[in-house]
């Protein structure tokens, strides 16, 4: 018998609970605290916070934006005092978790973009340090050009020196015949 009570208790506070809220939902659809003017003329009852609003056809228009979207002083909302505190309480951590959320994408993007200057810096340098390599290796075949030029001159120059010293060996060689012929000849036709 006694179970037979704590169960009937327990029904009729259900039964309490859920006529309390029946009744609640009337008195806000009565207020109109839940209407969305941009969407649903219609008024709706209690909802949970960010439940779709029934029959809306707005893309993620909820109850919860809906009830913002008409700026319920917390002065006017009347019993429902604690709806409004709870749903800008929600609605600020809501906020919060979003600037995070963007504040550690913009972190992510930052370094991301500092990683990508960078590259672009090392990518630079290492285009610098190449064209400056490719200016000495210039420099130095311009150098070894010229080197060989000058030998080419030096090769011209010992060449007609060579040609002086083999024209100077065939003058001495023509004189020394002169000189071989006059002395085979008697002494008598030297003086001549």
């Amino acid at each position: 018998m006694y179970c037979k009570k704590r169960e009937m208790e327990s029904y009729l506070k259900n039964i309490i609970v859920l006529l309390v809220l029946l009744l609640a939902s009337v008195s806000a659809a009565e207020q109109g605290l839940y209407t969305c003017e941009k969407c649903c003329p219609e008024l709706h009852g209690i909802f949970c916070c960010e439940d779709d609003i029934p029959g809306c056809v707005c893309e993620e228009l909820t109850i919860e934006r809906a009830f913002f979207e008409d700026e319920v002083e917390l002065d006017d909302a009347g019993y429902d005092r604690w709806y409004v505190r709870h749903t800008r309480r929600k609605q600020r951590r809501i906020s919060e978790r979003k600037w995070k959320r963007e504040a550690t994408m913009c972190l992510k993007f930052d370094r991301k973009l500092v990683k990508v200057e960078e590259k672009e810096k090392r990518f630079d340098e290492k285009v610098e340090r190449e064209s400056a390599k490719n200016a000495r290796i210039q420099a130095y075949e311009e150098k070894l050009a010229a080197r060989e030029e000058n030998m080419v001159a030096k090769d011209r120059r010992v060449e007609a020196y060579e040609g002086k010293v083999d024209a100077m060996h065939e003058r001495m060689e023509d004189r020394k015949r002169r000189v071989a012929t006059l002395q085979e000849r008697p002494r008598f036709m030297r003086s001549g």
